[in-house]
């Protein structure tokens, strides 16, 4: 097996998305004795090639022993990311072999909540794409599998996104705010 992809959402928090990998490069780091090795399709040569890269992604997430997820509330809107899971799935690959962490934009459960919500309420038809020549050949592939599938491939990741935002939770400190609300401290990311 290859690298672990990486899989993220453009729209979602890039310092909580940091805040997250440098959390998770650390525990790997003291696991394993090395650093981690992921796959980003978004810094590979000829990136811009959508069409290339959506004909490479089976490919690369077939030789991947894992897959990460950095589940934030934007991450199921996405076209791009709906079809990356949709592809995880039908190629065989078990969902036991997902590792999913929780950005919260905001750092607080509020904002984990989100992110549940999200993969809870997803429906095919409320995705966009980055372009409409993105959008037609993403749902050209996914025709194949059917919206119905589609949709029940990626509602068959909410009880990993559910477990790693009730860990992200549990692992917030638990500060006062002068109005008396308990909340985790913003910007703050738990161990997950």
């Amino acid at each position: 097996r290859s690298a672990c992809p990486l899989h993220r959402s453009w729209g979602d928090d890039n310092v909580a998305k940091v805040e997250v990998l440098e959390k998770e490069v650390a525990a790997f780091e003291a696991a394993h004795g090395r650093k981690p090795v992921v796959w980003l399709d978004a810094l590979r040569p000829g990136a811009g090639a959508r069409g290339q890269t959506l004909a490479a992604m089976p490919a690369a997430l077939g030789r991947a022993g894992r897959l990460l997820i950095l589940a934030g509330p934007t991450l199921p809107a996405r076209l791009w990311c709906v079809c990356e899971l949709v592809v995880w799935v039908q190629l065989g690959r078990s969902l036991s072999d997902v590792d999913v962490r929780v950005v919260a934009a905001d750092g607080t459960v509020e904002g984990a909540k989100a992110a549940v919500g999200a993969f809870d309420a997803f429906h095919v038809m409320w995705t966009a794409a980055g372009s409409e020549a993105d959008a037609r050949d993403i749902v050209d592939a996914l025709g194949l599998v059917g919206g119905s599938r589609v949709n029940d491939i990626i509602r068959s990741y909410l009880p990993l996104v559910q477990q790693a935002a009730d860990k992200f939770s549990r692992g917030l400190k638990r500060t006062v705010s002068p109005t008396g609300s308990v909340w985790g401290s913003a910007r703050s990311v738990p161990s997950q």
